[in-house]
């Protein structure tokens, strides 16, 4: 009895991994298309600065002609600074999460195999199990063999009663 309840728990526990490999999946998906996005903005990004071709910034900033243009060409660097920023931090928490979600997908598939291993062994246990009762069985002499057939129509009939017992009224 006890091996067939932890097949059971196996079982149970290899549908919920099962849910949970179905959800990891979308959620590895979602970070795949987050990562594609941020390497798709920082390629234009980077495009960009080529096409725009290279400059020196002390250069720039001196040849302004008055403080208000000085001011007014900082804030403009300032801005084309922290845009490239922006794109390039993008581009490193989405292939940070990219990694994460491939690494718990990973993990979840880890755990699928062993617990299949593990319900195999179980179901091979009962196997064994029920291949030497059935050998016992087949011994038994014809009395034993109507008190063992007793003993588990009372059995079975207990288990009943409890369950029963155990379900509040109204409830199927």
């Amino acid at each position: 009895v006890s091996l067939d309840e932890d097949r059971r728990a196996l079982e149970e526990r290899l549908a919920v991994t099962a849910q949970r490999l179905i959800e990891q999946e979308l959620a590895v998906d979602e970070a795949d298309a987050h990562l594609a996005d941020a390497r798709i903005r920082f390629r234009e990004r980077i495009i960009g600065v080529y096409k725009r071709g290279s400059y020196d910034v002390l250069e720039l900033l001196l040849s302004s002609d008055t403080l208000t243009e000085l001011a007014s060409r900082m804030a403009l660097l300032t801005r084309i600074v922290e845009e490239d920023s922006r794109v390039v931090a993008d581009l490193n928490v989405a292939a940070a999460d990219a990694r994460y979600q491939q690494t718990v997908m990973a993990d979840l598939q880890a755990q699928d195999r062993a617990l299949e291993r593990a319900l195999e062994e179980r179901i091979a246990s009962l196997n064994t199990l029920l291949a030497e009762q059935d050998a016992l069985v087949a011994q038994l002499t014809v009395e034993a063999r109507e008190a063992l057939l007793q003993a588990r129509k009372l059995n079975a009939s207990t288990r009943q009663q409890w369950r029963d017992a155990s379900i509040p009224l109204g409830t199927e």
